[in-house]
């Protein structure tokens, strides 16, 4: 399985050039025979996952504006239903090992710290 790490766009509707080239990435690479799946970082969780229906939605190209703030958005529930499962520790189901990684977005120091835990899956 090929992962695209999309933490960024999945939770922004802005259209600037990264999250363009990020969400005709995501598309192209869904239609090849290797299965592919996005993979987010869950700050408020502090786990990688896959994306949920509406982060999954923000990743087609079509639901993308032009001239939306360009910061990533976490929902409160989010937030609320992130952190609640990371303070009691409830069980994450572990991703399946993966073929390759592609990690098409610039990010952050969170996100570079627990990097390697993903490669782990590689």
């Amino acid at each position: 399985m090929l992962y695209l790490d999309l933490t960024h766009t999945s939770h922004t509707r802005s259209q600037t050039g990264i999250q363009r080239v990020c969400r005709r990435l995501y598309e192209t690479a869904s239609q090849r025979a290797e299965p592919t799946a996005a993979v987010i970082y869950d700050h408020y969780r502090k786990a990688w996952r896959f994306p949920d229906n509406r982060e999954t939605a923000r990743l087609r190209s079509g639901t993308a504006e032009v001239g939306t703030h360009r910061k990533a958005s976490w929902s409160k529930r989010d937030k609320v239903l992130g952190t609640l499962a990371n303070q009691l520790r409830l069980p994450q189901s572990p991703l399946p090992t993966g073929s390759a990684l592609i990690v098409p977005e610039f990010y952050g120091p969170d996100v570079s710290a627990v990097l390697p835990d993903l490669f782990a899956r590689v």
